[in-house]
């Protein structure tokens, strides 16, 4: 307030308001979208829950004996679930908002939820915690996009800059080639930023805001030049912020430029203009630690001013590495922990729906943000990557792989990682969870017991007396006081009818378990499981230690020692010695160097004792060195059993496991041994009566307040002993944020789905999705490759239909295809400009840099090029193409299983047709079949229902070969693409359409998918799932299909010699069918 304040002083006036660019009918048309997107998925949401309730309605009966009729085994169970799913997506329909984007594919006002999904991109939920997961989403009011992004410009575009890019724009600022004024005088090492601030002087409040200084820098005449004639140099397309995303780039590689490529190189992920946020002396350092080294190596290497640095390394620092920019973030959450990989993986999901916004979010919005799974396959697959990477970082944290140099790690390494990583989590997760579990108390076990037989009766009121007299046992007593010394037996007692109906007590007492017996199981999993609990603390606390101290610990001679205060009373001098609780002592030597740390379970903390290296150890008397000493240091050991060298020194290797080290379970087994709690549980089980187990419980509940870390708090959060409303944070011993309030309330139907182990207790739960292993990378492969680098073609051609809707309407001609990047092809979409196609940006709509000199329509393209194109319908759509059999009619259209039956009809006008139907159209629409050798049925289940089924029931009656596809079938969009322009069925303009972006392509089909990957980076190609085609012959008789293709990797991509040509990535010349 005080900074804004300061601003308006300095300016004397508010900002002016842009004219026009927040009124404009586009705009307008955008928000009113959002809204009815907004309305559209509350329906969508409500929906779902309905079908949930339908999911929890099926009867159980999965816990009945397996010789039950009515037994369900599990499995079971999940496939009825996921066909009742199935079938209710596509059966449910809701009403279209009357501005719904949406409304340009459908024919009708109403839309299934099947279909609604399919074409948002969203993935189909199979089970119930999918369901609630995915109508939870839509609870996440869209984040809105950040006029300048995450500030990288030009160098986070979907398709960046390419290092032959950079270097060019390099020597354009070092020749001053653009011939731009000041330019001339240009410093490489202060680079752009530099040039731009040059002879400037800014005020202490405009340099506090980073983010709004380079906003008001991109604005300055020399900035805007500096972008156009970036631009123009590289034939760019005008949008409205292309200027600001050259300029901007021009900041980031000059500012970074240290001998590395600032994007594509691998080899520099976690280097940052030289400066190594990953090198070992920032382990378990808090990420505002590594934003000062930045700041202060940006001035050392003459970056940047001391005034401009921290400027600069939020430019630096928002496009490569945005989770060091978000606010709040706690103490407890450093660099390389598994904490860390939590909220760098949320980070990186959130950054991937608007760059730039996390750097405006707390770590607790970015948290309850990301804390529902990723629903389509592009946030699986950002998802899957950030994990990897911050995997990558703790693994070689953690001592489980050796550092690369170049950021190369094997499949091997990487499968080891994440095991470890698991193992890891799990452990700490459940110590968090035994943390967190009260003692056992017989009360509350009695009380829970005789409420389950009994109801909700005076169990606690002191009414019941003696049948006879009993100097022994004169009462009053409690129905819980007789029940916890075994003696309730109503013949011995008497009550008044109104406090107690002891006759109601008689006749279920049978069914009341035996107390103490349960008592005593419950005690005994209690301890062993707490004693574990404290063992893997302090295996955490010694994995938080600097390497140096790590390394001490693990490769020198290391003795354990018990400290013990010692006192003289003050008349007799009797000597006292009084033990320090809850802690351990380490001494090390290595190399001929003494440490000792202090390991202190209540603190939860691990620091050294310096102190205490040359203190005598032992039971010393009397003076040393004419000092009375008032500490004593006992060695202690464990009991169990350890090799005999244990202890010893031994030669010093690379980065330990710390956490997994026999060594660390040495010294965690002594220090829980020397705790003993289990002398907790003998005093507990030597106790048989109420009345003498209330002052053991209060001195038990006492100790363990006082063992375990933020145990009161976290009793408390429990309780829901928090602000109404909020969103409350903590960090339990194990790093763990635990969260209350809005986040854990709301999560409750998700929790529902969630097993004990990935929360606290009801009300308290543990935010971060790696940090419940909900991601298991291991699987990720699918994802990862079907991405390819910015999202594969099911992301773009089907699962983004109304994605690419939007993009035709805003830009055009958008079309799908394949590209050249830095020698690899990539899928994604492209907008047609000036006879030119540019890469096209998702995220915010617009096509972006130079000219693709080599865009193909299809990476995997089968037939010839399409030769005639025409629409019938607005769904629906023929062409005609040439195989080396002769010409081939294509029919494009859905297919839909009518409810009962097995086989589909296709769907033309939004009106389902048989296959004589469609014979019909075709004659009406004078298309002669006799001219085609063959007919292709791009229909999903076109071929389902084998002799019955539409492709077969059209050949018979076409009396030509047919082929069709079982189930899904994923193809080109090209009537969906003549669709959205909305020009008259037949009329000129959409010909005109037709013969620039159908005509001399070719139609595709998603037959491929990358399952894996080679060492040297190339795809392993298998026959994807849902491609499964059936040839009928003209009798409609189904004809032999071939075995799927073997797994397949193309040959390295070479750097084409005619930039009008592209290797295709795939050759499938060897392996030819109707397709």
């Amino acid at each position: 307030m005080a900074a804004r304040a300061t601003e308006l002083e300095h300016s004397k006036a508010f900002a002016s308001t842009p004219a026009d660019s927040e009124r404009c009918a586009e705009i307008l048309q955008d928000e009113k979208a959002k809204l009815a997107n907004v309305h559209d998925q509350f329906n969508v949401g409500s929906k779902l829950f309905g079908i949930f309730l339908k999911a929890n309605d099926l009867p159980l009966n999965t816990t009945r004996s397996h010789l039950d009729p009515k037994y369900v085994s599990p499995s079971a169970l999940d496939n009825r679930i996921e066909e009742l799913i199935r079938d209710e997506m596509r059966s449910t329909h809701f009403s279209l908002h009357a501005d719904s984007p949406f409304k340009v594919l459908q024919e009708g006002h109403t839309v299934s939820l099947e279909t609604y999904c399919s074409d948002n991109g969203w993935n189909m939920p199979k089970n119930r915690e999918e369901l609630i997961n995915l109508g939870k989403t839509f609870e996440n009011p869209p984040l809105s996009l950040l006029s300048h992004g995450n500030f990288g410009g030009a160098l986070s575009w979907p398709t960046p800059l390419s290092d032959e890019d950079q270097d060019e724009i390099k020597n354009t600022l070092r020749q001053n080639s653009p011939g731009l004024s000041g330019l001339q005088n240009y410093d490489e090492n202060t680079g752009v930023l530099g040039y731009l601030t040059h002879n400037q002087h800014f005020a202490t409040y405009e340099l506090h805001n980073p983010a709004q200084f380079i906003q008001n820098l991109l604005t300055t005449p020399k900035a805007q030049a500096l972008g156009l004639a970036l631009q123009d140099k590289f034939g760019g397309v005008s949008t409205p912020e292309s200027v600001n995303d050259w300029t901007l780039a021009a900041l980031g590689i000059t500012l970074g430029q240290d001998g590395e490529a600032t994007n594509t190189s691998a080899a520099v992920r976690t280097s940052i203009a030289g400066f190594d946020m990953a090198r070992s002396e920032h382990w378990d350092k808090h990420p505002s630690a590594l934003v000062s080294g930045l700041v202060n190596h940006l001035v050392a290497t003459g970056r940047a001013s001391a005034e401009l640095a921290p400027i600069a390394a939020h430019l630096l620092l928002s496009p490569r590495a945005p989770a060091f920019l978000v606010k709040d973030i706690p103490d407890k959450v450093s660099y390389g922990s598994h904490t860390w990989v939590s909220f760098s993986t949320a980070v990186a999901r959130v950054e991937h729906e608007a760059p730039g916004s996390t750097a405006n979010m707390t770590y607790a919005q970015v948290m309850q943000r990301t804390d529902l799974a990723p629903v389509t396959d592009q946030e699986l697959q950002v998802e899957y990557m950030a994990q990897r990477d911050a995997l990558k970082d703790w693994g070689v944290a953690h001592g489980v792989i050796p550092r690369s140099a170049v950021d190369a790690y094997t499949n091997e390494q990487m499968s080891r990682v994440y095991s470890e990583y698991n193992t890891h989590v799990a452990a700490l997760r459940e110590a968090s969870q035994t943390y967190s579990t009260p003692l056992p108390e017989r009360r509350i076990m009695a009380l829970e017991a005789l409420k389950a037989v009994y109801g909700d009766l005076k169990f606690e009121k002191k009414c019941i007396r003696p049948f006879a007299e009993d100097r022994d046992r004169p009462g009053p007593y409690s129905v819980l006081d007789l029940y916890l010394k075994g003696q309730l037996h109503p013949r011995d007692w008497v009550s008044s009818p109104d406090d107690i109906d002891l006759e109601r007590i008689k006749n279920k007492t049978d069914k009341l378990p035996n107390i103490n017996a349960a008592f005593n199981a419950e005690i005994a999993n209690y301890f062993p499981a707490m004693e574990k609990a404290m063992a893997t603390q302090v295996k955490h606390l010694i994995t938080t230690l600097p390497l140096e101290d790590r390394k001490a610990i693990e490769y020198g001679k290391i003795t354990l020692l018990a400290e013990y205060a010692v006192t003289y009373t003050a008349y007799s001098q009797v000597r006292v010695e009084t033990k320090v609780p809850h802690r351990l002592l380490l001494k090390t030597e290595l190399d001929g160097i003494t440490h000792v740390h202090e390991v202190d379970l209540k603190q939860n903390s691990i620091r050294k004792r310096e102190e205490l290296k040359n203190h005598p150890t032992g039971r010393l008397l009397g003076y040393v060195n004419n000092e009375k000493l008032n500490k004593m240091l006992l060695e202690v050991r464990p009991s169990g059993g350890y090799p005999a060298n244990i202890t010893d020194e031994k030669p010093a290797g690379g980065t330990p496991n710390s956490f997994s080290s026999e060594r660390s379970r040495y010294i965690a087994d002594t220090l829980v041994e020397d705790t003993n709690i289990r002398a907790l549980e003998s005093q507990a089980r030597g106790l048989t009566t109420f009345d003498t187990e209330v002052p053991f419980y209060k001195k038990s509940r006492e100790f363990f307040l006082n063992l375990i870390p933020l145990r009161s708090a976290i009793l408390n959060f429990q309780a829901g002993n928090v602000r109404e409303g909020a969103l409350d944070l903590m960090f339990d011993a194990f790093g763990f944020a635990l969260a209350i309030g809005a986040a854990a309330r709301g999560a409750k139907l998700l929790q529902a789905g969630l097993s004990a182990a990935n929360r606290i207790t009801q009300g308290v739960k543990i935010l971060g999705r790696a940090a419940l292993g909900s991601l298991n990378p291991l699987s990720g492969i699918d994802d990862l490759a079907r991405g390819v680098v910015n999202g594969g073609r099911k992301a773009f051609s089907k699962v983004s239909n109304l994605q690419l809707t939007a993009a035709s309407r805003k830009n055009g001609i958008v079309a799908t295809g394949t590209f050249k990047y830095a020698e690899q092809t990539v899928d994604g979409c492209a907008v047609l400009h000036n006879s030119k196609w540019y890469a096209y940006n998702p995220v915010n709509g617009r096509p972006h840099g130079k000219p693709l000199a080599m865009f193909t329509p299809d990476n995997v393209a089968m037939g010839g090029k399409i030769e005639e194109f025409k629409m019938l319908a607005n769904d629906a759509g023929i062409s005609t193409d040439t195989t080396k059999r002769g010409l081939r009619l294509t029919v494009d259209a859905h297919g839909v299983i009518p409810p009962g039956q097995s086989s589909a009809l296709m769907q033309v006008g939004g009106a389902p047709i048989t296959p004589n139907e469609l014979l019909d159209l075709l004659k009406a629409k004078n298309i002669d079949l006799s001219k085609y050798v063959e007919v292709r049925l791009t229909m999903c289940n076109s071929a389902t229902g084998g002799a019955q089924s539409f492709a077969a029931q059209f050949s018979k009656l076409s009396k030509k070969p047919t082929e069709g596809f079982k189930g899904i079938m994923y193809t080109s969009s090209e009537v969906e693409n003549i669709a959205v322009a909305r020009f008259k069925n037949g009329g000129a303009k959409q010909q005109d359409l037709i013969n620039d972006t159908v005509i001399d392509t070719k139609k595709t089909i998603t037959k491929y998918q990358p399952t894996g990957m080679t060492d040297d980076g190339r795809f392993i190609y298998t026959q994807h799932p849902d491609y499964n085609p059936v040839h009928f012959d003209a009798l409609g008789q189904p004809m032999p299909t071939k075995p799927p293709r073997k797994p397949y990797s193309p040959e390295p991509v070479k750097p084409n010699e005619s930039s009008g040509s592209q290797t295709a990535d795939i050759d499938f010349s060897e392996y030819d069918d109707l397709t």
